[in-house]
């Protein structure tokens, strides 16, 4: 599958979940991870090959934003309307 179906299949899921009213903080989890996975694909693409391998480090970051911020943030950043997260200079 390619990023692209696997980035709108996220999306979709995480337009579907967050309808949902949040009932817990595993559910915030769940729609942080749907909503997210196309930011942190991009954020691993981004940074892939310059210090090996990023997911971890991506999923952390964007995963930390999407829970103080809401998962409406990553469906902005997927339609280009904000930055993915910022990743440490060294």
């Amino acid at each position: 599958m390619s990023v692209r179906v696997v980035a709108l299949m996220a999306v979709l899921a995480g337009v579907g979940i967050v309808a949902v009213p949040c009932a817990s903080g595993e559910d915030r989890e769940m729609r942080c991870r749907a909503a997210c996975e196309p930011v942190v694909l991009r954020c691993v693409e981004n940074l892939q090959g310059l210090f090996g391998d990023m997911r971890g480090h991506c999923e952390r970051v964007t995963i930390d934003r999407c829970r103080r911020e809401g998962p409406a943030e990553c469906e902005k950043a997927t339609r280009g309307l904000v930055s993915p997260p910022a990743t440490p200079q060294r």
